[in-house]
C-alpha cells in the first residue's frame, strides 16, 4: 500500500529546444485509498497557464487505471526563431493497463510559423546509404494509444515560407492510433494570402487545404493564385496533394500557356516584352 502526499511548489522548468520557461508549477499528489492518488497541478508558460486534475491508481498487479483532465488557456507551447505558437487545449486522458485514450480539442489563437528554406539545407552525399530499419523486427508498442481530437485555428495565424504568405484558419479532426498513421477530417483556409511564382507575387483567390480521413501529411490542394494586368487575370491551378501537386497556368479570357505566362510574368502580352525580357 501507498499513501500520503507529495507537493511542489513555485517550480520552474527550462526547455532550451523550444524557448520555454515553465514556472510556476505547483503539483499536490494526495493518497487516498491504498494506490489511489489525487492529482492537481498548475503552471504558466508566457502569459498562459494550464491546469490538471484526476485521478492515478495502481491495482495490486501494479496495472495503471487514470483519468486526466487538461485544461490550457494560451499557454505558449513553442518560442523559437522559426515558430511561436500559443495553444489552449481542453482535453481529458484515460489510462485502463496499457490503453491511452485521450479525447478533447485544441484551439491554436495564435501562431506565427516561418519554415526555414529547405533549399539551403546541406544534403547527405549521393554515396550515403541510408539503412532503413528492419519493420518484420520491430516489436510491438507495449502502450496501445488512441487519440481523437479537434483542432481549430483561430484569427492570427500567420504562415511565410516555401514562398506561400497567407493566414490560416479552419476546422480539422486528427484522429491516431498507435499502430496507424495520423489522419485527419476537414478544411484548412488560406485568407489574405500571396504565393510566389516566376519570380512574381501572386494573390491567392482561394486556397483550401482538404482532408478527407487520409494521412495529415497530405492534404489536398485547392489553391488559385493569379495576377491582374488590365483586362486579363491570369494565375495557377495547384490541385492534387501537397505530394503529388498538379500545377495548370490559366487565363481569363483564355489564351494559349506561353501568353499567359507572359502576363504572370511580365503583365503584359509577349509581343510588347523587350529583346532583355523575351
Amino acid at each position: 500500500q501507498v499513501g500520503g502526499k507529495m507537493s511542489i511548489k513555485h517550480g520552474s522548468l527550462e526547455m532550451p529546444r523550444a524557448g520555454l520557461h515553465i514556472k510556476d508549477i505547483d503539483l499536490s499528489l494526495t493518497g487516498k485509498d491504498h494506490s489511489d492518488f489525487n492529482i492537481n497541478s498548475k503552471l504558466r508558460s508566457g502569459t498562459g497557464t494550464a491546469s490538471i486534475t484526476g485521478t492515478i491508481d495502481l491495482d495490486d498487479k501494479y496495472y495503471l487505471f487514470s483519468d486526466l483532465k487538461i485544461k490550457v488557456e494560451r499557454f505558449e507551447t513553442i518560442h523559437i526563431h522559426e515558430v511561436e505558437i500559443l495553444t489552449s487545449p481542453d482535453f481529458n486522458i484515460h489510462i485502463e493497463k496499457n490503453v491511452v485514450d485521450i479525447t478533447g480539442s485544441v484551439h491554436i489563437p495564435e501562431a506565427n510559423i516561418e519554415p526555414r528554406n529547405l533549399e539551403t539545407t546541406a544534403r547527405p552525399s549521393v554515396d550515403v546509404k541510408i539503412k532503413q530499419p528492419d519493420i518484420q523486427n520491430i516489436k510491438e508498442p507495449k502502450w496501445e494509444t488512441h487519440i481523437l481530437m479537434r483542432l481549430t485555428l483561430g484569427e492570427k495565424i500567420a504562415f511565410n515560407g516555401f514562398g506561400l504568405t497567407g493566414n490560416i484558419t479552419g476546422d480539422v479532426a486528427l484522429m491516431d492510433t498507435s499502430k496507424e498513421l495520423t489522419t485527419a477530417l476537414g478544411e484548412l483556409q488560406i485568407n489574405n494570402g500571396e504565393y510566389g511564382a516566376y519570380g512574381q507575387k501572386l494573390k491567392i483567390d482561394m486556397g483550401r487545404l482538404l482532408f478527407v480521413g487520409g494521412p495529415v501529411d497530405n492534404p489536398g490542394l485547392d489553391i488559385r493564385a493569379t495576377r491582374k494586368a488590365g483586362d486579363v487575370v491570369a494565375g495557377i491551378d495547384m490541385r492534387g496533394t501537397i505530394k503529388s501537386t498538379r500545377n495548370t497556368v490559366f487565363s481569363e479570357p483564355a489564351m494559349e500557356e506561353r501568353e499567359a505566362l507572359s502576363y504572370i510574368i511580365l503583365g503584359r502580352p509577349m509581343e510588347q516584352a523587350s529583346p532583355e525580357e523575351g
